[in-house]
């Protein structure tokens, strides 16, 4: 079976929660199982569903910028309580901010200090469609434009 993580503030009714859900309902859970992670320690209005259906929800603290070590923190310990992962994030070059990967905390802990900006991908989405299609779990940390352009690019399958 292929686990989807949505990553996502709080599964509360508004619009991309709302549309996640409406699929969500209507996929074929046993081939598809979506998990959830929140950035938020408050319960959302689909938490309850969630449980139902069979997903999992991992809370993390919401991202305030002066916490990033603390978040940091959060998912070094995620990705080892579940392995095979790889985050993507961003980080500063000279005069340039570009994303990279990150296989471990101490990889991760390359993004400290960055902004929330437009950056350069590279082949970032490459590598994430390749890690999907070997199974991994990927964290990718982007603008929403940045996201939404990584979610057509490696299709619905994932």
């Amino acid at each position: 079976m292929l686990r989807v993580l949505q990553v996502i503030g709080k599964m509360d009714r508004a619009g991309a929660e709302t549309i996640i859900m409406n699929i969500y309902r209507n996929i074929d859970r046993s081939k598809v199982q979506f998990d959830f992670m929140v950035f938020s320690s408050e319960k959302g209005d689909y938490d309850d569903e969630i449980l139902q259906l069979g997903g999992n929800i991992y809370r993390m603290t919401a991202f305030k910028g002066y916490n990033y070590f603390r978040l940091c923190e959060e998912f070094r310990k995620f990705f080892e309580k579940y392995p095979n992962g790889v985050a993507f994030g961003v980080k500063i070059e000279g005069k340039n901010v570009c994303h990279f990967e990150a296989l471990s905390y101490e990889e991760m802990i390359k993004g400290f200090g960055s902004k929330y900006v437009q950056s350069d991908l590279k082949d970032s989405f490459s590598k994430i469609k390749k890690y999907l299609q070997e199974g991994k779990r990927v964290l990718f940390s982007g603008t929403p434009c940045q996201t939404a352009a990584l979610k057509t690019f490696v299709g619905g399958g994932f």
